[in-house]
């Protein structure tokens, strides 16, 4: 347990990420003390600079830091973040000897700083900044650099008009352990429910085309995930993909996350060939069935086969497959051998997932998150970056999420140019993403680059019922641009 004590409001949210990425493992109480106590305050600021104080005691004893920032954008991060960073890794590190991967960073989108930089300082001086004035690791700040590298030369020039579209199917043939996105069983929704969904989903799709074509923007990229989109049936896709079929010509990309492997057929293949999606992800997750069947997969590593060799043999090219490492009950050598069966299939892309604990999932509520793999995952993850790397995959997009175990990231890794291209869209903030489904959420950006959300109800049912006060909300999309 962390006490943690803030004298400033303001320094509040950023202290308790940093407390969670310098003390791994260890929860934060803001009216207890505990194994550290965490003293955070801010002694003065003005319009030149701002400076921080961190006080971290424990039965080692007490050690301060003090660091100050310019308020200026050089660094590209919040000036009162990078003081705070610093004194806490001045305080923190004597403390408990462990200096996290990512250093001060706390945001999940470190590429999109690291770029940044360079545009503003250049390469060799963002490398410098990340290690000496941030804290990241050699390792990170390296992979951070190919990441950054990978995007710059395979996007082509993002036009004001360019936008993509995020599709939502919160559904799943089950619910994962690990588990906290907004998704339902199938068998809990019902099929009268799923159906009234896609009616409105596709009324949705719809609002969203008029709107898009109203405002003269060039639909680039489509994503439909979930949840777990297969577990639709083949008329109910072949009704979802015709709705987008009028925005869906010349698209760059168009995905299908299938996902879960036991509600993959040919028929339903068959429908997503016929509207030429050219991109699917099958995610095992892992390929140790005594660890599926522990997490609630309720699949098999035979079935990931069939699906994928079946996929394969359609004439799919373009398969990527998702992994988590970390997960309870695995080990760092039964990761290990699922990666290196996976590198034998060839897939186009392999995502790389850190387990995280996740306070919604049924391992939090159970306490079994608690049993988290911490060096055992760190070994596994560095073992697949080493493995993907040899066998010609190039890294391509990167994001954390806060309570990642070791400290670690998730990377989606292609193989011969072939990356997700609305991932790095998404993540890079690089242009407009309308989102249509429950869950789903509108990320509009103008080219002044102010942005705007739009939040659509959480849960099949509430959005079902609020359907009409969301579509008032999305028509408010042309106000937004000006129109």
């Amino acid at each position: 347990m962390i006490g943690l004590l803030c004298r400033n409001e303001t320094c509040r949210y950023e202290a308790i990420n940093l407390c969670k990425q310098f003390f791994p493992g260890h929860s934060v109480s803001q009216t207890e003390s505990g194994d550290f106590q965490v003293e955070v305050s801010i002694p003065y600021q003005n319009e030149q600079e701002v400076a921080t104080r961190v006080i971290v005691c424990s039965e080692k004893g007490c050690f301060e830091g003090n660091a100050s920032a310019p308020r200026s954008e050089y660094l590209g991060a919040p000036d009162l973040d990078v003081a705070m960073g610093k004194a806490f890794y001045q305080a923190a590190l004597p403390c408990t000897g462990y200096s996290p991967p990512w250093g001060i960073l706390t945001g999940i989108r470190p590429v999109k700083l690291f770029k940044g930089l360079i545009g503003e300082v250049g390469l060799e001086e963002t490398q410098r900044l990340f290690r000496e004035e941030f804290y990241v690791s050699a390792d990170k700040t390296q992979l951070c650099t190919q990441v950054a590298l990978c995007e710059l030369r395979e996007l082509s020039p993002v036009e004001p008009q360019d936008c993509s579209l995020y599709i939502s199917i919160p559904i799943c043939p089950t619910r994962c352990a690990y588990c906290s996105f907004v998704s339902q069983e199938n068998n809990k929704v019902g099929h009268k429910l799923i159906d009234e969904y896609l009616n409105l989903l596709c009324r949705e799709i719809e609002l969203t085309g008029e709107i898009i074509r109203s405002l003269g923007q060039r639909l680039k990229t489509v994503y439909i995930g979930g949840g777990t989109p297969a577990v639709l049936s083949p008329v109910q896709i072949k009704k979802l993909l015709a709705s987008i079929s009028p925005l869906a010509e010349g698209l760059e990309e168009y995905t299908f996350e299938a996902g879960r492997p036991d509600v993959i057929d040919r028929e339903k293949l068959e429908v997503l060939k016929e509207y030429d999606v050219s991109r699917i992800s099958i995610n095992p997750q892992t390929l140790d069935d005594r660890v599926l069947e522990s997490i609630g997969r309720r699949h098999t590593t035979a079935q990931f086969y069939q699906a994928f060799e079946l996929a394969s043999a359609m004439g799919f090219e373009n398969i990527n497959t998702d992994l988590i490492a970390g997960l309870p009950g695995d080990t760092t050598e039964g990761f290990c051998k699922t990666m290196d069966r996976i590198l034998e299939l060839k897939p186009s892309g392999i995502t790389v997932h850190s387990f995280y604990k996740k306070r919604s999932s049924a391992l939090a509520q159970t306490g079994q998150a608690d049993e988290w793999i911490t060096a055992k995952e760190a070994g596994g993850v560095s073992y697949a970056y080493d493995a993907l790397r040899m066998n010609g995959y190039e890294p391509y997009y990167l994001y954390r999420q806060k309570d990642t175990v070791g400290g670690s990231e998730n990377i989606g890794w292609g193989r011969n140019h072939q990356i997700g291209f609305y991932n790095i869209y998404m993540m890079n903030e690089l242009h407009s993403v309308y989102a249509c489904g429950a869950g789903g959420v509108t990320r509009l950006i103008r080219p002044d680059g102010k942005i705007q959300r739009i939040y659509n109800f959480k849960l099949p049912l509430e959005y079902i019922k609020g359907f009409s006060q969301m579509e008032e909300r999305k028509r408010g999309v042309n106000e937004f641009y000006g129109g």
